[in-house]
């Protein structure tokens, strides 16, 4: 509901009274007590310049009010109105000090008024007992009854609006403190995110720097596992050697007995020959005795020729059958180190692809790093922000407090002023209508400084 605050657009409202009653009091006062036609000539004059410069003032002065009051309560109440700040500390000042010369100004009212009743009380009854209806004196005391009545009209209504602008305030500062508190909510809230989101982005860095020494040692890792391959590829290729080598050497026993067993066949064969040649030396008796000697020699050689052949094949046997089982065990290391190189290629295979994730996961850390520095400036600028706000929310609590004391001023002034009107005018009161007005604005200014007491 949106409060606007109306001032009566009548020729004469307040200011125009207070100063058509200050303009009477200098132009008519010393012509009313010197002579009686002088008096209501001068009461007149003066009240219609008095009355139409303060008219012009209190114009410019009542758009000053307006404009200074109806913009926050305008914003306070009605929703389509755009979201800024109810009332600012510039704003306060300049209503403070509107209201603060408002004050003034009625205080200066409510004294020439004081001594324009004092003047008047005891001479309109003079004045009305030697002029009948109608002479320009009756019509001149009329005139100021008038602008009287108006006062008291104006100030009624003047304490209409100011028991308004008193519950617009109550609202705005209950507002204000509504929105002090939960600003200190959010902030708090903010500040506690803040902290969280720190942490967070304290634990995504160690988190990138793990990621980063897995990565490293992953590849450490795998180059280890490359050189384990190359040194087992070298000695799978040793052992293939070895045992090309053993074979070749298996068959160069195999030759080796070939050879002894044509030895011994041929040491046989002359082991026949002696015998031969010995039988042969018999049969030549003496002749043949020398022979049957070299015979002797030559089968002694066989035999030994024999023996050494055995031996010599014995141990080519024994070499073949070492190198049948240094063949055999070749071919089993040879299966295990291929097994075995497989398995480190697997190894490293594994720890490639352990190195890719690690990559993989370094550069979403990272992102999540990043990130996290990110949300901590936003929610460091949200903290400074909701600073901000909390300033303006205890500059616009500070500023109510100041238009309340502004507006228990006014109050009193009024209720000092509707007396003065009410004692002057010689129309009729309404019946309790100024009596009720008062009596509300007693009841908000109780009520107001309640709140106050309450206010932090």
């Amino acid at each position: 509901m949106t409060v606007a605050f109306k001032i009566s657009h009548r020729p004469f409202t307040i200011g125009a009274v207070a100063g058509g009653i200050g303009a009477a009091v200098s132009f008519g006062a010393v012509t009313l007590l010197d002579s009686r036609l002088g008096g209501p000539l001068g009461l007149i004059v003066g009240a219609s310049a008095g009355g139409a410069g303060a008219w012009l003032a209190v114009r410019a002065f009542r758009t000053r009010i307006i404009e200074a009051l109806s913009a926050p309560v305008d914003h306070r109440g009605n929703s389509s109105a755009p979201c800024t700040p109810p009332l600012d500390h510039e704003e306060l000042d300049a209503l403070v000090v509107v209201i603060t010369q408002s004050l003034e100004s009625l205080r200066r009212h409510q004294i020439e008024g004081q001594e324009l009743e004092r003047l008047t009380h005891g001479s309109w009854s003079s004045i009305a007992d030697g002029n009948p209806p109608g002479s320009s004196t009756w019509n001149a005391k009329q005139c100021v009854m008038g602008l009287l009545d108006e006062l008291r009209e104006t100030t009624a209504q003047l304490l209409r609006h100011t028991v308004a602008l008193e519950e617009a305030n109550e609202r705005v500062a209950s507002g204000a403190i509504d929105q002090s508190e939960t600003v200190a909510r959010a902030t708090f809230n903010v500040e506690t995110l803040s902290e969280k989101i720190d942490r967070i982005s304290h634990n995504a860095e160690n988190a990138n720097e793990a990621c980063e020494r897995t990565r490293q040692e992953a590849r450490r890792g795998l180059e280890q596992v490359h050189r384990v391959i190359e040194g087992m590829e070298r000695l799978l290729l040793r052992i293939e050697s070895s045992g090309r080598k053993a074979r070749r050497l298996g068959d160069r026993s195999v030759e080796i007995g070939t050879i002894v067993e044509l030895i011994r066949g041929i040491s046989s064969r002359t082991d026949m020959l002696a015998l031969n040649a010995t039988i042969e030396s018999v049969r030549a008796g003496e002749h043949g005795r020398g022979f049957a000697v070299v015979a002797e020699e030559i089968r002694k050689l066989a035999e030994r020729t024999a023996a050494a052949t055995g031996e010599i094949g014995t141990l080519v046997e024994a070499i073949q059958a070492d190198a049948h089982e240094s063949l055999r065990a070749l071919g089993e290391e040879q299966g295990e180190m291929e097994q075995e190189v497989q398995r480190i290629r697997e190894t490293g295979s594994a720890l490639d692809r352990i190195s890719k994730v690690a990559e993989q996961s370094a550069v979403l850390v990272e992102g999540i790093s990043r990130s996290s520095n990110d949300q901590v400036h936003s929610a460091h600028e949200m903290v400074r922000a909701m600073q901000r706000i909390s300033e303006v929310s205890h500059l616009t609590l500070e500023g109510t407090n100041q238009t309340r004391e502004s507006i228990r001023g006014i109050s009193i002034c009024c209720e000092r002023l509707q007396p003065l009107s009410s004692q002057g005018s010689l129309g009729a009161v309404p019946p309790g209508g100024d009596e009720l007005a008062v009596g509300t604005l007693r009841q908000r200014r109780r009520r107001t400084l309640t709140a106050g007491e309450r206010t932090p």
